[in-house]
């Protein structure tokens, strides 16, 4: 059950990281990816267009294609999980 919450904890971090750490942005030919996620980039974003840098702004107003690299955000989840275990377990230790 526990293990659940952290799951959960970890899942809920990541999303919100993705949403406030900066981006990075790549320019390839004539298309410009938008890379998020931390701390790997698990989401790119394909625009043609230079459009404001806000995940939000990017995700609704025309982008090009959206690629989600499963393996990176599983990876981003494992060390986001990893660390709040560690903080439960120091917290518990500590008591």
């Amino acid at each position: 059950m526990i293990r659940n919450k952290f799951f959960q904890l970890s899942l809920f971090i990541e999303l919100i990281l993705t949403f406030f750490m900066n981006e990075t942005v790549v320019k390839k030919t004539t298309i410009i990816v938008y890379k998020y996620g931390f701390p790997f980039r698990y989401l790119d974003i394909y625009s043609k267009e230079k459009v404001d840098l806000h995940l939000i702004n990017i995700l609704f107003t025309g982008n090009n294609g959206i690629n989600i690299d499963i393996v990176a955000l599983i990876g981003n989840i494992i060390i986001i999980y990893a660390l709040v275990y560690f903080i439960n377990f120091i917290t518990e230790k500590r008591k």
